[in-house]
């Protein structure tokens, strides 16, 4: 409980306090990403291994963790920026609610039939997952299709 509430806090003072004292990083957002990522799989594939979750559900997953980086990665080169990731607001949702599946197990004692609840939010992202999966295809082949900004409409 108390990694739980560590993990969880740490991550929402980083974030807040890296926008308010201007002082984010490529270096802190690609450090954020993938301690929030190992954090993410090592709990689902714990939580899979316990029959907490479904096992296809840790698929689902890391197919989503695929497709974000490389729809972030296609999006980047056809912007021509450096940003690491682009974020879609019902992915971050859906993650941030995977996050916190630890909590609602370890408060499991007081939670009224919280197997029933579980598997609720379960496919509750499963769907937020599939609407995020096609907003960003769509939005990446709306990319590709796009032609480069040329300096002659900078102008």
């Amino acid at each position: 409980m108390a990694l739980f509430f560590t993990i969880i806090i740490s991550d929402i003072l980083d974030g807040y306090l890296a926008r308010k004292l201007n002082c984010s990083s490529e270096v802190g957002v690609k450090f954020d990403i993938i301690s929030d990522t190992s954090y993410t799989m090592s709990l689902l594939i714990i939580f899979a291994y316990l029959n907490i979750i479904p096992t296809w559900f840790v698929f689902i997953m890391v197919f989503k963790l695929l497709e974000f980086i490389i729809t972030s990665k296609i999006i980047n080169i056809k912007q021509e920026t450096k940003n690491i990731v682009v974020f879609d607001k019902i992915g971050k949702l859906s993650v941030i609610i995977v996050m916190l599946l630890p909590g609602i197990f370890i408060f499991r004692c007081i939670i009224t039939n919280y197997k029933i609840i579980m598997n609720i939010i379960i496919y509750l992202i499963t769907i937020m997952l599939i609407i995020s999966f096609v907003y960003r295809i769509i939005k990446t082949i709306k990319y590709i299709r796009t032609r480069p900004p040329s300096m002659a409409d900078a102008s």
